[in-house]
């Protein structure tokens, strides 16, 4: 069965595992502090590693301070980690449409939103940025609309790490946003099993999510050096040397995966541009970023029906396509709220929307062969 994405060996994750094994530094020790040390050369920024992308997002949105009445915002096309954590913090969160091409975060969309929030007053305090798939959100105008109309900035890059921005810029240097937040789950382009991170190039941010994510802990005084005692609220959510282990291996062939995925992604679009099928943003960024996702829209998919067809019969051909995502605010936690929240370019996405297998372990001939497989199927939905 062919999904869409997998876990890709480095090659020495047992070796690193077994260095941090023998060590008996299993938590707090040197793979972690090795593994930071590497992203925060690539980013240039400081970083703090965490068990996963949620908690990452937690714990930025805590250091901004997001408590019970404040607002968020979001794209509605969304893994729902955003919404559970500001509602966690309890804050209120509104979303915002799509753009139809990138799938990312209308600008548009988003610049009426703040028109009309600062008339009435309800602004947001803080805007998460969705680069979906790994496909690149328009920073430069997003930094923009913030400095104007005064809200944080975190970056939601579970999708992008290893990317660079079109100046340059890797992905998690924060010149255009306050935090960035990563994920390693399984399925990323590295991984740690589960982990996440979280970048800034703010040292008081820095410092209020060092602290959370260690259960706000001090060490130590002069007068008590055995000291340890909680200072600030925190939870533990940190990394431990084994995950850090195998982040390292999979750190050190980083621009190797981001060379594959490259071709990988160009030999899907090469296969999709004679179709109707369209491959998310295509025209732009359709390589400099390291996309974690091959996301298509069918255009013959214009009902649930065709949608679970399509789903069934590639299925049985050993083909399973995911979706990424479906609106927030139409999952069922939200069944009965009192909300009228509706996107129409989400709803548009969602309809006609796949992820496509395309882990980096699959061969060209194997990417050939469920691409023309897909094509094929689609070709034919209105029969099925």
């Amino acid at each position: 069965m062919y999904f869409y994405s997998s876990f890709e060996s480095s090659g020495n994750e047992i070796d690193l595992i077994n260095t941090v094994l023998l060590s008996k530094q299993v938590t707090g020790g040197e793979c972690v502090r090795q593994f930071t040390a590497l992203n925060e050369q690539m980013m240039q920024s400081r970083c703090v590693l965490t068990n996963s992308g949620t908690s990452a997002l937690l714990a930025a949105m805590q250091a901004l301070d997001i408590s019970q009445g404040s607002v968020v915002w979001t794209s509605a096309l969304n893994f729902a980690a955003t919404y559970q954590v500001a509602s966690f913090l309890g804050a209120k969160t509104y979303f915002v449409d799509i753009n139809e091409v990138t799938l990312n975060l209308s600008i548009d969309k988003l610049e009426q939103m703040l028109r009309q929030a600062s008339i009435e007053g309800s602004l947001p305090d803080v805007l998460v940025v969705v680069h979906l798939s790994g496909v690149l959100q328009d920073m430069t105008n997003i930094a923009r609309l913030s400095q104007f109309y005064g809200f944080r900035v975190i970056e939601d890059a579970c999708h992008a790490y290893g990317a660079s921005s079109d100046d340059g810029y890797p992905v998690g240097n924060c010149h255009q946003s306050d935090v960035c937040c990563f994920s390693f789950h399984g399925l990323k382009t590295i991984s740690t099993g589960e982990g996440g991170l979280i970048s800034t190039k703010n040292d008081a941010l820095h410092a209020k999510v060092q602290s959370f994510v260690n259960l706000g802990l001090t060490r130590g005084s002069e007068l008590e050096p055995w000291l340890v005692e909680i200072k600030q609220p925190g939870l533990n959510l940190r990394m431990s040397d084994i995950s850090a282990a195998v982040g390292v291996a999979q750190f050190k062939t980083l621009q190797e995966r981001k060379a594959r995925r490259e071709q990988q992604i160009r030999l899907l679009h090469d296969r999709f541009s004679s179709t109707s099928i369209m491959f998310q943003a295509s025209t732009p960024n359709l390589v400099n970023p390291f996309r974690h996702l091959a996301v298509c829209l069918f255009p013959l998919i214009n009902e649930p029906v065709k949608k679970l067809a399509m789903y069934e019969t590639l299925r049985k051909e050993g083909i399973r396509l995911s979706c990424h995502y479906k609106p927030v605010y139409r999952h069922s936690l939200f069944k009965g709220a009192d909300t009228n929240v509706f996107c129409p370019q989400a709803e548009e996405a969602y309809m006609r929307m796949f992820t496509i297998p395309c882990s980096l372990d699959m061969s060209d001939q194997e990417l050939n062969d469920v691409s023309m497989k897909i094509i094929e199927v689609h070709s034919i939905i209105e029969s099925l």
